[in-house]
């Protein structure tokens, strides 16, 4: 059987890593490092917390403009079918039967101020 899995090493020479600090933990005040063994094997280490810095987290390192653009090009090549999946009515629903959409950055949210996103009354 073939799982599909990305090594640590690769989701950080990929660039994955980078954005997921720089676009999404770094501004809530967190990071996630990768730890290197003296091997050389990589593993996903310590989550840093400075939540309680008023503006989080920045990098103090060079940025790989390669890593950002390969990110980003990805992203981009997903977002009409992620955004097709729309289409799907028994799609994506909270707990609580608020439904999601995919919006056009290919993200899923709620939006509660429009009305097809009101609680589904079906079984999930």
């Amino acid at each position: 059987m073939s799982e599909n899995i990305i090594s640590v090493k690769e989701f950080r020479e990929l660039g994955f890593l980078q954005e997921l600090n720089r676009q999404f933990l770094h501004p809530l005040g967190l990071a996630l490092e990768v730890h290197v063994d003296s091997e050389g094997n990589e593993t996903l280490g310590r989550i840093w917390d400075s939540r309680k810095e008023e503006s989080g987290i920045s990098f103090f390192e060079p940025l790989s403009l390669s890593k950002i653009q390969y990110v980003e090009e990805l992203r981009l090549s997903k977002i009409k079918a992620r955004k097709d999946l729309n289409k799907n009515e028994n799609c994506f629903y909270t707990r609580d039967g608020k439904r999601l959409l995919i919006n056009d950055n290919g993200i899923q949210e709620i939006n509660l101020n429009k009305p097809e996103l009101l609680p589904f009354e079906g079984k999930l």
